[in-house]
This record gives C-alpha cells, sequence and structure tokens, in this order.
C-alpha cells in the first residue's frame, strides 16, 4: 500500500473474502474499530453494482475481473456503516503485493447523507436506516430497542445573540459531550 492510498483513501486487504487489513481512513469512514473488521467477510459490508446495467454482482466475479487487467477494475458499490446506512462509493479493486487471492481496494464516497454535516453524529438518515436494519433482524427484539431525543432549549437565541458560528461550536461541544457519555 502506498503512502497516498494509506493515507487519504478508505482501503481493505481482503485474503479469500476476508479482510486482513484496512486503513485509519476506512474505519474512520464506518465507524467500526480495525478489531470489528479484520477477519469479517467483506461481502457483510459491501455491495457491488455494475456500471452499465445497475444490476449487483458479486464479488468474486469482482476479483475475476480484476485478473484480466493490469491496472485493476473500477465499479460502483455501497457500503454498510456501524449505522447500517449503505454508503455509495466508487471501488478500485487491484492485485495486492503478494497477488494469488489478495487484493485492495480503495474506497471514495459519492455522498454521505447519514451524518449531520456540523457534529458529525448520525442524523436522521442513519437512525432510518438503523432502526430498519434492527427492526428487519429476528434476533433483535422489538421491547430492547430505545431511542433518546435531544432538545437544546433557546437553541435560536444563541444563533441570534452570538451568531451561527458560535451555535454550530455550541452544537458540535454538545455532540462530542454526548458522544463522551454514550461510550
Amino acid at each position: 500500500m502506498n503512502d497516498i492510498e494509506n493515507s487519504l483513501l478508505p482501503a481493505v486487504t481482503v485474503n479469500n473474502g476476508i479482510v486482513t487489513t484496512c486503513n485509519d481512513t476506512f474505519t474512520e469512514l464506518i465507524g467500526f474499530s480495525p478489531l470489528e473488521i479484520i477477519g469479517t467477510r467483506l461481502e457483510d459490508k459491501l455491495s457491488i453494482v455494475a456500471d452499465i446495467e445497475e444490476d449487483k454482482f458479486t464479488l468474486k466475479q469482482l476479483f475475476s475481473g480484476v485478473s484480466s487487467s493490469e491496472l485493476g477494475m473500477f465499479t460502483m458499490g455501497t457500503i454498510k456503516d456501524k449505522c447500517h446506512y449503505a454508503l455509495p462509493v466508487k471501488v478500485h479493486c487491484h492485485y495486492a503485493q503478494g497477488g494469488g487471492d489478495t487484493f485492495r481496494l480503495c474506497f471514495r464516497v459519492l455522498e454521505n447523507k447519514s451524518k449531520d454535516c456540523i457534529t458529525g453524529l448520525p442524523n436522521g438518515v442513519a437512525m432510518r436506516a438503523r432502526v430498519i436494519h434492527h427492526l428487519q433482524n429476528p434476533a433483535v427484539s422489538v421491547s430492547s430497542l430505545g431511542l433518546i431525543i435531544l432538545s437544546v432549549d433557546n437553541f435560536s437565541t444563541i444563533n441570534f445573540r452570538y451568531g451561527f458560528e458560535v451555535g454550530d461550536d455550541y452544537l458540535s461541544d454538545a455532540a462530542l459531550s454526548h458522544e463522551e457519555i454514550h461510550q
């Protein structure tokens, strides 16, 4: 893996369909720690869509396509983040050093509607994706689910009195405090 791939692009290395390495940019993107990703099947997180037909195809088909190209292969897909939101991504897949059944996949997020642009917290889109995931999962009891709604009293007063920049900072600090408490 070169320095640019490692520092700028979310990337994973896969051997026989199992994630063997991932960089910090990848874990930041999807919200899982390396321990939660390494050793898992990539197909549990990534769905590939053919560029032309918009039909899904398997990772095995992607890897087969890579074997016929020296430069690797570009395609579109979605990768699920920790909130189960499917992020649309462009994927570049190529042989990793050592070849064989080891591939390197780099991702470029095309659009992320699941995070609030000010606080960085999951938003309503992410919440909906997570709720749908849990409701469709037979192992999850609906009675075990909960929802916390936080409201900042008189927030508009902060924006009007001190300006939107101060209001944004206030929301970011409140979000950080919430994240620290949640963890």
